[in-house]
């Protein structure tokens, strides 16, 4: 390891500490930072372009979510077509075990 790559380490590692046990220097830095970038909403241009940004993200979490609904509708169909099905089976059952019951009592009376 070169001596470069340990000091590299060795600031991030303690400017990471820094950061993680003052909360302060959190602010500090964000204030440091915001001399350096302009605040992109200042302008018209900057505002429309955030604006579009989140509508687009808007649109997406949207369109993800209609085709969670549309999964969940083909999901609940299915279920219920199914679910349908064995009451179906279910009542031919008991028609077939209630036919044969009283069969069996008619003999057993016979």
């Amino acid at each position: 390891m070169t001596l470069v790559k340990l000091l590299f380490g060795l600031i991030v590692i303690t400017a990471g500490l820094i950061f993680i046990l003052f909360p302060q220097s959190r602010v500090l830095l964000k204030a440091f930072m915001g001399l350096f970038f302009d605040n992109v909403a200042a302008t018209p241009e900057g505002a429309a372009a955030i604006y579009a940004e989140k509508i687009e993200q808007a649109t997406e979490i949207y369109n993800n979510a209609k085709v969670a609904n549309e999964k969940a509708k083909g999901k609940y169909k299915v279920t219920f077509d199914e679910i349908e099905q064995l009451q179906k089976a279910a009542e031919e059952c008991e028609r077939k075990c209630n036919k044969l019951a009283q069969e069996k009592i008619k003999k057993h009376l016979l």
